[in-house]
């Protein structure tokens, strides 16, 4: 099947730098692509993009489906990694067949992951278990080779994708 609607998932596009990388790509791709953002209800979209209709939806497995099928998506972009209960959702989405790429916005030794392996209780696991779940994905995404080179050791639908900015 060919892929002609993308649908890009990110709760927010307020200043973050993976909200900015969202909305550039985004904008690129909708030169060639119908392109749709899903923020989360509430969220807020600080950049203006031509062409990329933005939609407020729930992040519930109805809610992804429903808005899925509603625009015609082909291929979703889920930028939304960091949230371990997000990722396990979409992993399931995966398993009825929705097809998903995963962006990890981090390098592996970025100061979010330890901050997350130290602040939360269980977290540290997850950076286990969420191999587990990538590969699901049709692809993950990543930021450099050395990250790809670490993700190798669990994945093998894992491509770099340096950051755009």
């Amino acid at each position: 099947m060919a892929i002609q609607t993308l649908g890009f998932i990110i709760p927010t596009l307020s200043l973050g730098g993976a909200e900015r990388v969202v909305a550039r790509l985004a904008e690129g791709l909708a030169r060639d692509f119908r392109c749709v953002l899903f923020l989360r209800r509430g969220g807020v979209c600080l950049f203006p993009m031509a062409n990329v209709a933005v939609v407020e939806i729930d992040y519930t497995a109805a809610g992804i489906r429903r808005a899925v099928e509603e625009h015609g998506i082909d291929l979703v972009l889920d930028h939304y990694h960091w949230d371990a209960d997000h990722v396990r959702l979409m992993a399931t989405l995966a398993d009825e067949g929705l097809r998903i790429v995963l962006t990890e916005h981090n390098a592996w030794h970025y100061p979010l992951f330890q901050s997350a392996r130290d602040q939360r209780p269980g977290y540290e696991y997850w950076f286990q278990e969420r191999y587990a779940y990538y590969r699901k994905f049709a692809a993950v995404t990543l930021l450099n080779e050395e990250t790809s080179t670490a993700f190798a050791a669990h994945l093998d639908n894992q491509r770099v994708i340096p950051n755009p900015i």
